[in-house]
């Protein structure tokens, strides 16, 4: 049998080898069954929750009030269009910027705008300076709205990002194809638009991207700029036919068109959401487990040496 200083030092070795992989095992076990522990209460994502909360009460509000006033609204501008026509289409692109900056839903507002116009100037060339008024005007409350939630809201969303690795993970599946999925979500009408915009300021979405991608209100646009005017048409001409047929297909296809857009919208960022957020964790998994079997070997290195 061997003894001696060489037999000690292999002895040593095998039992700092072994202890080394016993420890490393324990960290195995114990990290997953972290995965499975209760969450501990995160104190930010209360605060979101109160956020979210105080913006739907907001909108619902802003909803109501709107929604009663929106007729008076309506026959004023019809009176100073009628008889101010370039200041009345300005007085209305302003009124459109505020209401969608204090998220007030601007569907009816449109379809309101469009028929004012189609009453004052024909049905042509009231929907086509409706569509242009309502474009110009959501696309500018867009780029207010980003740029508010991104310098009053980004530190706060970029610290929450790093508190949960799941709205990191979905932070990076817009940021990734930021276009085409900002532009699903243009056309799904189950998003609101002002929220959207605000909550998108706050992600690491580039303006430029945002800015490109809110061209794809045009279609959603049209569509409500259409119905809008027929109506006006409608009422001004007690001309119901042709016209009212094709405005309830536009609202059929609008329907059906913005469900499938949000089926796709919402499926594709969940599985983006879901595929980047486990290589984050894979990621982190490796990462943590490579230094907790490195750290006992060291610490066994320093108490042999």
């Amino acid at each position: 049998m061997e003894t001696g200083p060489e037999s000690d030092r292999r002895e040593s070795s095998r039992h700092s080898r072994r202890e080394s992989g016993r420890r490393s095992s324990e960290h195995r076990r114990l990290l997953a069954e972290s995965d499975d522990a209760p969450p501990v209460p995160d104190p930010t994502w209360s605060i979101t929750k109160v956020v979210i909360a105080v913006l739907v009460v907001i909108a619902l509000m802003s909803a109501v009030i709107y929604y009663k006033q929106v007729a008076l609204l309506s026959k004023a501008l019809v009176k100073e269009t009628a008889q101010h026509g370039t200041h009345g289409v300005i007085i209305f692109m302003a009124i459109y910027i505020v209401a969608c900056v204090v998220f007030i839903p601007g569907a009816l507002l449109t379809m309101s705008g469009a028929a004012l116009f189609a009453h004052v100037f024909g049905f042509t060339r009231g929907m086509l300076i409706a569509f242009a008024a309502v474009f110009i005007s959501a696309w500018i409350a867009a780029q207010i709205l980003f740029l508010l939630g991104r310098y009053t809201c980004g530190t706060w969303l970029e610290k929450l990002r790093r508190r949960r690795p799941r709205v990191a993970a979905v932070d990076a599946a817009i940021r990734k194809d930021p276009i085409t999925l900002i532009v699903l979500m243009r056309l799904s009408p189950v998003i609101p638009f002002s929220l959207l915009n605000f909550v998108l300021g706050g992600s690491s979405v580039r303006w430029v991207d945002f800015a490109v991608a809110t061209l794809a209100i045009a279609p959603g646009t049209l569509g409500y700029v259409y119905v809008g005017a027929v109506t006006g048409e409608a009422i001004s001409a007690e001309k119901s036919g042709l016209h009212n047929e094709m405005a309830e297909l536009i609202k059929l296809v609008l329907m059906i068109v913005g469900a499938l857009a949000t089926l796709l919208v919402l499926g594709l960022i969940t599985w983006r959401a879901r595929t980047m957020l486990n290589e984050r964790l894979a990621e982190e998994h490796v990462t943590h487990i490579r230094d907790l079997s490195v750290q006992p070997e060291e610490g066994e290195d320093r108490g042999f040496g």
